[in-house]
């Protein structure tokens, strides 16, 4: 991003993003990392509002600290969960990354997953259905990205 600008990350993903972002008012970022996407979102449309979620602490972390430094915690709300078929508390599958702080393609304990057939180490998440949290905070939802290791049907099943 310093080197090429904010469309210099992944150029296609970024262009079609960019028109999507500018033609909508509401995006639910899901595994949302350490917020790239979110903050691109935010930046590139001063109306836009933003649901992050990631339930990995350190990473949610990093993603809290990105949103401070744009100045966009009034846009962009960091959910510290997993978006999932229900609410509750569920594992996370959590490789151990090789030189990496800490390794981003965990999943969810529910499935079948190489990370947890790998004997993965795991940890315990907090877990909302999308259905129960939009009730709580009612909104249109315009755009949505989903990156989750294995899981994307169980983020929409409700």
């Amino acid at each position: 991003l310093f080197w090429h600008g904010l469309d210099g990350f992944e150029p296609e993903t970024s262009r079609t993003l960019r028109f999507l972002f500018e033609h909508t008012a509401t995006f639910i970022d899901v595994g949302a990392n350490c917020g790239l996407y979110s903050v691109l979102g935010a930046l590139w449309n001063s109306d836009l509002q933003v649901i992050a979620f990631e339930p990995v602490p350190p990473i949610f972390d990093s993603l809290r600290k990105n949103v401070l430094l744009n100045e966009l915690e009034d846009r962009v709300r960091c959910e510290n969960m997993a978006l999932s078929r229900e609410s509750g508390r569920a594992t996370l599958f959590l490789p151990e990354g090789e030189g990496l702080d800490v390794e981003t393609t965990g999943t969810l304990g529910f499935s079948d997953s190489w990370q947890s057939r790998s004997g993965a180490p795991r940890i315990e998440v907090e877990t909302v259905q999308f259905d129960e949290y939009e009730a709580r905070h009612p909104m249109r939802v315009d755009l949505i990205k989903i990156d989750v290791e294995d899981l994307r049907p169980m983020c929409l099943r409700a």
